[in-house]
């Protein structure tokens, strides 16, 4: 419940809490206030019902804080079932943090938890793969591009790996917080810094007929955006180019398929830290048929989802091209 009333401005809050921008202003000069970084103003009156920063949100014997009416019209068993599917969909955990436990959050979601990821590394696969499918995502003339080239073994069976490319000009633009990420990337192998102070597309497309002479890819995926050229290129190849478009109507579907492969740890990779850090930069957006799209912290514009976002232009060339079992959809013996 939220009440205001002027000149002397009161505020209740419980576990409804508002992502309002002005009120999560007066929210926070409430709390320096309570801190004693702001002096004091008898005009105003907060009472907040919430977490400490120190509480672990997965702990039951906090939740009271936040929830006045605990155990008398908010149950401690609704809590639990809220908390178990944040606690196992990252998806959902923005929500019950404040929903149920009045902690601001951004109006994103974390896609999925890094540690997911993390246990999905393992060897390069040597096994012959039943269908190969490249994705492609082209960025701005001085940003990073990012090309994944996913193996196929069966409907839950999947390797995918990346090549990276930016301009060695853009590294100057890249933040000090993040220059060990994209070295430790160029160290690794997996990120191929090209000359001048823009991206020259034809090392992108060489790379590509590469991998397509190597592994014979059923389907090439590629955003439009920035790849006119490098596109022309490959039909003069008479590669099996495909658009994708980017809107939450083409990639939901990829995107929840591929979030079910690594929760089920059924889609590999190296272990490259530089995917890593990508992956913890994916938020989802989900509309109001439960139609999601992964994007990236928008509170941070120098985080990267490049690989990320290639994948799953991979994933959904896959889901175009089922596994053909033989048989004519009869089973066989």
């Amino acid at each position: 419940m939220v009440a205001r009333k002027n000149p002397l401005r009161i505020y209740i809050t419980t576990a409804s809490f508002t992502k309002d921008t002005k009120f999560h202003e007066d929210l926070l000069m409430m709390q320096t206030m309570l801190s004693g970084e702001a002096t004091d103003n008898p005009r105003w009156f907060g009472l907040l019902y919430g977490l400490d920063t120190q509480d672990d949100w997965k702990d039951a014997a906090v939740w009271a804080k936040a929830n006045p009416m605990h155990g008398i019209t908010v149950f401690e068993e609704a809590i639990q079932a809220r908390a178990e599917e944040a606690r196992h969909k990252p998806a959902t955990l923005n929500e019950f943090l404040c929903k149920t436990l009045n902690v601001f959050v951004s109006a994103n979601s974390a896609w999925i938890d890094r540690s997911h990821w993390d246990e999905c590394a393992a060897p390069k696969d040597e096994r012959e793969p039943e269908a190969v499918f490249i994705g492609f995502d082209l960025a701005a003339t001085r940003d990073l591009n990012a090309v994944c080239t996913l193996k196929r073994y069966s409907e839950d069976d999947y390797f995918a790996e990346w090549k990276f490319f930016l301009p060695e000009d853009g590294l100057n633009h890249v933040p000090q917080h993040y220059q060990d990420i994209f070295r430790n990337a160029c160290d690794s192998g997996i990120l191929h810094l090209t000359q001048g102070n823009v991206m020259d597309d034809r090392e992108i497309s060489d790379y590509i007929r590469e991998q397509s002479s190597k592994y014979d890819p059923k389907e090439i995926g590629y955003d439009a955006y920035n790849a006119a050229s490098l596109i022309a290129r490959l039909h003069d190849q008479a590669m099996p180019v495909k658009k994708v478009g980017q809107g939450m109507a083409v990639l939901s579907n990829p995107s929840k398929h591929l979030e079910k492969l690594i929760l089920g740890k059924n889609i590999k990779h190296d272990g490259n830290p530089f995917l890593g850090w990508q992956l913890s930069n994916a938020e989802v957006y989900e509309d109001v048929n439960g139609n999601i799209k992964i994007r990236k912290n928008e509170a941070d514009k120098s985080a990267k989802v490049d690989g990320i976002i290639a994948l799953i232009i991979a994933m959904h060339c896959s889901l175009d091209h089922p596994v053909d079992h033989g048989g004519y959809g009869f089973r066989t013996f």
